[in-house]
C-alpha cells in the first residue's frame, strides 16, 4: 500500500468510520455500506472530498475538519479498495 493510502487507513480507523463501515472484515456491518470494493466504482480520490464534506442523506456525519492532505489520503485509500488494495 502506498504511504497516502496507509495514512488514509489511519484516518478511517481513528475517525469513527469503523462504527458504520467495514473494510476487509474490519469495522461494523452497517448502517453504512461495506467499502471493501469501493475502488471498483472508478471514482478518483478527489471525488471523496466532496462526499465527505457533504454526504447524502442524514445518516453519515460530515467531515469538514480534515485538511486537504487528509482528504487526498482517504480518497487515495477509498479509490483503491478492492482494486489496488485488498
Amino acid at each position: 500500500m502506498d504511504p497516502g493510502a496507509e495514512a488514509g487507513a489511519t484516518i478511517f480507523l481513528t475517525n469513527g468510520c469503523t462504527s458504520c463501515h467495514t473494510i476487509a472484515g474490519v469495522g461494523a456491518p452497517g448502517p453504512g455500506p461495506n467499502l471493501s470494493n469501493e475502488g471498483s466504482k472508478g471514482h478518483p480520490p478527489e471525488y471523496y472530498e466532496g462526499f465527505l464534506k457533504d454526504p447524502p442523506g442524514n445518516v453519515m456525519p460530515n467531515f469538514t475538519s480534515f485538511t486537504p492532505e487528509q482528504y487526498t489520503q482517504i480518497g487515495t485509500l477509498l479509490s483503491g479498495l478492492g482494486t489496488k488494495y485488498k
